[in-house]
C-alpha cells in the first residue's frame, strides 16, 4: 500500500524538485528530480550551500533570505536559471517558509517545475515574479 512507505518515497514520484533549506542556509533534503536536475545524487548535495545550488542567480538567493528571515512567500514564474547545470532552462518556482506548530519558521521549502520549451524564441522571455500573501 502506498500510504505504508516513507513519506519521502512520495517526494520522489513527483516532476518537481523539492528542496528543503535550513536557517543557516543548508540543503537539507532533496527529492530524486532535484538530484537529476543538479546531476548529483541526493546525498552529495545535502549540505549545500544554497548560495553555491544557485550561484548565479541573484534572484533566487535574495529571496530565499527573506522566506527564511520575513516568511514572505514566492512565485517566480517562467525564471530562466542562470547556474550551472541548470542554466538555459526555465522553470516554475515557489519558495515558502516552513514553520513548526505555533513556532517562527525554520526551514524554506522550494519547488522547482522545469518548464523550458525547446524554441528559440522562448528562451528569450523574463521572469515575471508574484508575491504571494
Amino acid at each position: 500500500m502506498i500510504t505504508d512507505k516513507d513519506p519521502t518515497y512520495l517526494l520522489d514520484q513527483l516532476r518537481q524538485a523539492v528542496l528543503l533549506i535550513d536557517s543557516k542556509g543548508r540543503l537539507t533534503y532533496c527529492n530524486e528530480a532535484a538530484s537529476l536536475l543538479w546531476h548529483r545524487d541526493a546525498s552529495r548535495l545535502q549540505g549545500m550551500e544554497a548560495d553555491l545550488l544557485f550561484q548565479h542567480d541573484s534572484q533566487i538567493r535574495e529571496k530565499l533570505k527573506l522566506v527564511l528571515e520575513d516568511e514572505k512567500e514566492f512565485q517566480l514564474s517562467s525564471y530562466e536559471l542562470q547556474t550551472p547545470p541548470l542554466q538555459d532552462r526555465t522553470a516554475e518556482i515557489v519558495l515558502i517558509p516552513l514553520r513548526r506548530s505555533g513556532g517562527p519558521s525554520d526551514h524554506a521549502l522550494i519547488t522547482l517545475l522545469e518548464s523550458t520549451r525547446f524554441t528559440v524564441s522562448y528562451t528569450h522571455l523574463r521572469a515575471h515574479e508574484t508575491v504571494l500573501d
